[in-house]
């Protein structure tokens, strides 16, 4: 469940991800949103972007990602804890490279 939302939701692990959290006894260590910031900074800069990006831009990020790869509007409040639609919607909003290619592929074929 999110602690926010108090939604259940699924994550997919990576097998790496899996081997943290079996260090850990699946009990991660709980740093602040600023600590979190601050590590997602470092690692941003090791790999050359020149953002400041946050755990709240990462999340759109994420959000919009899921949507322009083909996720349904309806799974992306499940997979992001969402208790509606209506925070999926504004990650539509950067649809429109995916409703073009739609088109042309529903429409042009």
């Amino acid at each position: 469940m999110r602690i926010k939302s108090w939604v259940p939701y699924a994550v997919l692990l990576l097998p790496i991800a899996k081997k943290i959290l079996e260090k850990y006894e699946y009990q991660l260590p709980v740093i602040t949103n600023q600590k979190y910031n601050e590590y997602l900074a470092i690692l941003i800069e090791r790999v050359g972007v020149r953002k400041n990006v946050t755990t709240h831009l990462a999340r759109h990020t994420f959000g919009t990602y899921l949507i322009n790869k083909g996720m349904s509007i309806e799974a992306v409040p499940k997979i992001m804890g969402y208790k509606n639609m209506k925070q999926s919607l504004l990650y539509a909003r950067l649809l429109g490279v995916r409703a073009e290619n739609e088109m042309k592929t529903k429409l042009l074929d």
